[in-house]
């Protein structure tokens, strides 16, 4: 809660946000959910996080980072039909060049 309201501080324009319902008990991560949407309308929230479910919930796009850069960059849409919704496909295109 503190994280996320530090982050609020000066209404900033773009939001980033590292891991930031790792201590959260689940009743909250509901709540939280429903603030970063309200505020992703308004402004650029970036969300670091190894979550699928929280992502998928949240974001309109996906990065990836691999070796200290951007791997993958694209709309959370794209990244599915791409991968035709096999979690396993994306291990193989990471052995293989990106090239979206």
């Amino acid at each position: 809660r503190l994280l996320l309201a530090n982050a609020l501080i000066g209404n900033p324009g773009v939001i980033v946000l590292d891991e930031p319902t790792m201590q959260l008990p689940p009743d909250d991560v509901a709540l939280f959910k429903d603030i970063i949407s309200m505020l992703g309308e308004k402004k650029a929230v970036i969300l670091l996080t190894d979550r699928l479910t929280l992502a998928n919930d949240l974001a309109t796009h996906i990065g990836i980072i691999s070796n200290k850069k951007i791997a993958l960059w694209s709309s959370l849409d794209n990244i599915k039909t791409k991968l035709d919704n096999d979690p396993k496909a994306l291990i193989k295109t990471f052995s293989k060049s990106i090239s979206w």
